[in-house]
């Protein structure tokens, strides 16, 4: 990986597969954010992840070496541009940091709460809609798919949660 994809419009996974074929979104990577730029960077440019694009895509990439050393007028929007970009990393960083504290839950049940709970933080209330269909989470939990769709069910049930397709309503915190 020699460059680093900046997505200019939709949005592209970053798929983790095993060498059975089973595959882990990783992250979804939205409009205005970056991709390849951890492989482009590192001393191994061999990357470990795929990227697909999850949705009709306009990307734009750059060669890592021509972004990150200055030119020589050091001009003032190439120092933007590196701020830009570093921030778009520690932002990436702390998104993988929040899908570690999902995946780290026991089970299920808690990782299905844990990614709900973030949901509703990052968009500021109780009913919102997930960015992911039922197949796409299931992946993101590393779970099965039918076994998310009975364990939403179960948690329906139990008056946990609400939801009709991909907009869902947390309605009790406690789990038991």
């Amino acid at each position: 990986v020699e460059c680093i994809g900046v997505i200019l419009m939709g949005t592209v996974d970053m798929i983790k597969e095993d060498v059975w074929g089973n595959k882990t979104i990783m992250l979804r990577i939205k409009e205005h954010q970056l991709f390849g730029e951890t492989f482009a960077c590192s001393k191994d440019a061999m990357a470990s992840v795929s990227f697909y694009a999850s949705s009709n895509c306009r990307v734009i990439f750059l060669q890592f070496e021509k972004v990150m050393c200055s030119c020589s007028r050091s001009c003032m929007f190439h120092h933007r541009l590196i701020e830009n970009m570093v921030r778009l990393v520690a932002n990436k960083n702390k998104e993988l940091m929040d899908k570690m504290g999902v995946l780290s839950k026991k089970n299920i049940r808690e990782k299905i709460m844990a990614y709900l709970s973030l949901q509703a933080q990052l968009q500021g209330k109780t009913c919102f809609e997930i960015p992911l269909g039922r197949l796409e989470l299931a992946e993101y939990l590393s779970v099965d798919r039918s076994a998310l769709t009975r364990e939403l069910s179960n948690m329906r049930t139990a008056g946990l949660i609400e939801y009709d397709k991909n907009v869902f309503q947390i309605l009790r915190q406690d789990m038991d």
